[in-house]
């Protein structure tokens, strides 16, 4: 019976993650295309809301459990990269900066709106952005539905769906 529940949970998990990304794609409205990207974490609370057991739901997802603080700082060199290929880039000439017009108080030279990107980039609305999307994601694939399908399918088949099924497969990724 318990399998059963778990399995019930994930089809309806599933279900409501593909119906409210594909109605929110279509809408046309550009703010709800963005928040389509928590579609997951907004299933998982629709399902935690209407769960028997919604204080096991939440110890099952997993939110009390930190980790260590070096993890964190790792997580925000992850940008790093990105930012060393774009100037790369533009060293190189590939990539052009966005046009003078573009940047407030008409930043003429190259090098000005470097530095006002490079400012950009640090700023917390920059950072945590990025941040509150991919932890939807997590809240709602490894957190809620990887859970449910360690008990219903078993770890091996659990690790394979979460780890790349969603990802290939949702509209919102």
């Amino acid at each position: 019976m318990k399998q059963n529940i778990g399995l019930s949970s994930v089809i309806a998990f599933v279900a409501l993650v593909y119906l409210l990304t594909f109605m929110m794609n279509l809408s046309g409205n550009q703010l709800l295309v963005v928040l389509s990207q928590i579609t997951p974490l907004i299933a998982t609370c629709c399902i935690w809301a209407v769960s028997p057991n919604s204080k096991q739901t939440f110890k099952q997802l997993g939110l009390g459990k930190t980790g260590k603080l070096r993890w964190y700082g790792l997580a925000l060199l992850a940008g790093v990269p990105v930012m060393l290929s774009f100037i790369g880039a533009w060293m190189t000439g590939y990539v052009e900066l966005p046009p003078a017009g573009n940047f407030p108080n008409g930043i003429e030279d190259q090098e000005g709106r470097f530095l006002f990107m490079f400012k950009q980039f640090f700023r917390v609305t920059f950072l945590s952005a990025p941040m509150i999307f991919a932890l939807g994601e997590e809240i709602g694939w490894r957190g809620f539905l990887q859970s449910r399908l360690m008990e219903a399918a078993g770890p091996k088949k659990a690790f394979v769906y979460t780890g790349s099924g969603p990802y290939f497969i949702t509209p919102s990724t």
